[in-house]
């Protein structure tokens, strides 16, 4: 197979050692879950033994369950240059393409089988389309369905940050459709001890060969800046909380700008990726970048037209920006290999999240920074979101928090990868390793700022209350006075039926009688 390989990627390409376990778990026919990290080549586990059937005039299929429409063009692009004969089944397929695709699968072996070697699909298709099912089912018949590749598999797990429904029938899907005969191939990247164990369950894998590699990325540079304690000047640094401008918005900017400009003169091709939450701060944010900063970046979300959508990819993808800014939807179908920083505008979610999200800086295995922007600000609005706290985002607080802890460390051991020490040799050091007495700084200065902001906000709280109290607003402070004073001292009363209420027994208590709702022109009064 490696031979295969070097004739269709030159002849440097070799195997990595978890790729040829994946592979050969294939061969013998049996279901596999293989943890990879980003950028590490996934996809070359389903490809190569396509490459092989093809090479030796083998027909067989393997569909490959993606769950994004953009990773799904990519991984066709992919196999156009592979010379791999490769084809998609998804919501915005041509109807001719699907007829031809249709006919393809249904040849039995007298007509030479089908010609497709990799059928691209996402779970909903594969989970809704009754024609495809079909199709899939006629091609198990006749004994050419040969795998299953569920690509970004921790979609599976309904804790997960990328949930996804659909997933969970594809369990259905081989049972019904392709038969128990068909090996699984569930690939990911970001799956904690506890998600694995989730995936092995929902996708029904039996004795799976688990392919498992180190998640380290040993050229990336974990950082992460505290907004409180940026301070301007001639140019934006992080210091002591001592400045002009210190802690505010357009300093923080200006330090990103700033990074994203020396990233772009280094590495004239190179681009960038900017996280943020919503769509609105995504717009916001680039056109603060582009007017204040001087910033060529553009917007990327699931808001905009898929005109503008390919147009904004395509700028990016050529080095023609500093940087995109994006939600996650700017995500799994990334495939450029010198992006040279991914920044989070706010704490992510999920570490989960942010592993994946700046594992697509560096996939040229030369340095690269992933830079997370944090206030304390967001970090008590992350906590209700997250519903008041709870394991992800005590994860995450404790990364964006930490001072004496290695970011790489606090990372790895979150997918269950224990190792001691620090940033070692040959690594990128993260911020805490390369300097702890700057970071623990910079960490105190953000805590005494945000103190100090929540001191304020308490104390304007408290003495407009007593001004209201006092009747001390300009001619409003009396009767917003004697109002709450009426509130207090008014017994509540509630709203009963006039009319459609039966009464109540004599002897029982108000409340055991049966509810009945008032009809339409019931007319209400105050109980008395």
């Amino acid at each position: 197979m490696e031979a295969i390989l070097r004739a269709r990627l030159g002849p440097g390409a070799c195997l990595k050692v978890a790729q040829l376990d994946a592979v050969r778990a294939l061969q013998q026919g049996r279901d596999c879950l293989a943890t990879l990290p980003t950028g590490f080549g996934k996809s070359m586990v389903y490809q190569l033994p396509a490459m092989w059937r093809e090479e030796i005039d083998r027909p067989g299929v393997t569909v490959v369950v993606t769950p994004l429409l953009s990773l799904l063009r990519d991984q066709l692009r992919g196999c156009e240059d592979l010379d791999l004969n490769a084809a998609a089944w998804c919501g915005t397929a041509d109807k001719r393409d699907t007829e031809r695709i249709d006919r393809d699968l249904r040849l039995d072996a007298d007509d030479g089988g089908p010609g497709i070697r990799l059928l691209y699909t996402t779970p909903e298709s594969l989970g809704s389309n009754a024609r495809l099912r079909d199709a899939l089912r006629a091609c198990a018949r006749n004994g050419f369905l040969t795998s299953i590749a569920v690509d970004e598999a921790h979609c599976v797990a309904s804790w997960g940050h990328d949930f996804r429904p659909a997933y969970l029938a594809l369990k259905d899907f081989r049972d019904d459709v392709a038969g128990h005969g068909v090996p699984f191939q569930a690939l990911t990247a970001t799956a904690t001890p506890r998600v694995k164990e989730q995936i092995v369950s929902a996708l029904g894998l039996r004795d799976p060969a688990l392919v498992a590699t180190s998640l380290n990325r040993p050229n990336l540079r974990y950082e992460v800046i505290r907004r409180e304690s940026v301070i301007g000047g001639g140019h934006s640094e992080v210091g002591t909380g001592v400045g002009t401008g210190v802690g505010t918005e357009d300093v923080a900017l200006a330090h990103l700008a700033a990074m994203a400009k020396e990233t772009k003169e280094r590495w004239p091709g190179s681009a960038g990726i900017v996280y943020a939450r919503t769509r609105a701060e995504c717009e916001r944010l680039a056109a603060l970048l582009q007017d204040k900063h001087d910033v060529d970046c553009e917007v990327f979300h699931a808001g905009r037209t898929g005109e503008a959508l390919a147009r904004t990819q395509g700028n990016w993808a050529g080095g023609d920006l500093h940087c995109v800014v994006a939600t996650v939807a700017f995500g799994m179908g990334v495939d450029k290999a010198d992006v040279r920083f991914v920044s989070h505008w706010g704490p992510p979610t999920t570490l989960e999240g942010l592993y994946q999200e700046s594992g697509r800086a560096g996939r040229d295995s030369k340095p690269a920074r992933c830079v997370m922007y944090v206030g304390s600000n967001e970090l008590d609005e992350l906590r209700k979101v997250t519903g008041g706290g709870g394991e992800a985002y005590a994860a995450v607080e404790a990364y964006a928090r930490g001072v004496a802890r290695c970011r790489r460390i606090g990372l790895l051991e979150h997918f269950g990868e224990r190792r001691a020490g620090g940033c070692g040799e040959g690594e990128e050091r993260c911020d805490v390793c390369a300097d702890p007495d700057a970071v623990r700084r910079a960490a105190a200065a953000a805590d005494r700022i945000s103190d100090g902001a929540a001191e304020r906000r308490m104390e304007d709280a408290r003495v407009a209350a007593e001004e209201d109290t006092r009747g001390g607003t300009a001619g409003g402070g009396d009767w917003k006075r004697r109002r709450v004073e009426i509130a207090v001292r008014a017994r509540r009363v509630p709203l009963v039926p006039t009319q459609h209420r039966p009464p109540v027994p004599p002897g029982r208590p108000l409340g055991s009688r049966k509810f009945v709702p008032p009809m339409k022109g019931t007319k209400y009064r105050l109980k008395q």
